[in-house]
């Protein structure tokens, strides 16, 4: 609740000084936003792609923060724009925020807005179902995948586990082999891609952690999956 009230009085504090400003910008009809992306200990955090769309145009602005933790965005005056967090699979509402109109004779200053948060660790990769009995990739995994590849890519630091699951069909023993060949498989992936192979471990979990009934065939497939954990 505290993290949410002193946000919305951030947001408030940039709204009046937009529109009390007359410092000059290139466009009038765009403001300026210095961003920087932290955790909630104040840590700087690289390589986080942040999505502003606009409720009123619909428009969609976004930019990734750099080795500091920070980026610079123009948003078009007159609407509210939803703030989300670009993160494997999905997008995060983080909050929103009003770039006004300006009145005749007055432009925009650049101003600084913070956004704090704390990463997801943990991701279920959709679309990466594999046949049973089978660890080969299937053409339907490839934008998932890139997704988890643009994610390492954009986050150098970053450590995974990723961790293969299989359904109940079959002896115990050869699902736990088969749920390691489907995580390897993932690395990989993410090795050709251009990421390191100590960045990445993996395991196999065989059937032990079911997410469905493995008494249909849909349950089956959806045990049949790859999860991401960040380590580091």
């Amino acid at each position: 609740m505290k993290t949410y009230i002193i946000m919305k009085w951030i947001l408030f504090l940039i709204t009046v000084s937009i529109l009390s400003s007359s410092f000059a910008q290139i466009d009038r009809a765009f403001a300026t936003l210095n961003v920087e992306v932290k955790d909630f200990n104040g840590n700087f955090k690289e390589g986080e792609t942040i999505y502003f769309e606009g409720v009123l145009t619909k428009e969609v602005y976004k930019s990734t923060s750099d080795s500091e933790g920070k980026f610079k965005i123009s948003l078009k005056g007159g609407d509210t724009y939803l703030i989300k967090i670009k993160e494997i699979g999905k997008e995060k509402e983080y909050n929103k925020i009003t770039i006004p109109s300006l009145p005749e004779g007055q432009r925009y200053a650049e101003n600084l807005l913070t956004i704090q948060f704390e990463s997801s660790k943990v991701f279920t990769l959709n679309n990466i179902y594999f046949d049973s009995g089978k660890s080969v990739l299937s053409n339907q995994a490839q934008d998932e995948l890139e997704e988890l590849l643009d994610y390492m890519l954009r986050k150098k630091e970053l450590r995974i586990e990723v961790a293969g699951h299989t359904d109940a069909v079959g002896e115990e023993s050869d699902n736990i082999r088969l749920s390691k060949k489907r995580a390897e498989a993932v690395k990989i992936f993410l090795i050709r891609g251009g990421v390191a192979s100590d960045r990445i471990i993996t395991i196999g979990h065989g059937e032990a952690k079911p997410v469905s009934d493995n008494s249909t065939i849909s349950g089956r497939q959806k045990n049949r999956r790859i999860e991401v954990r960040v380590l580091t």
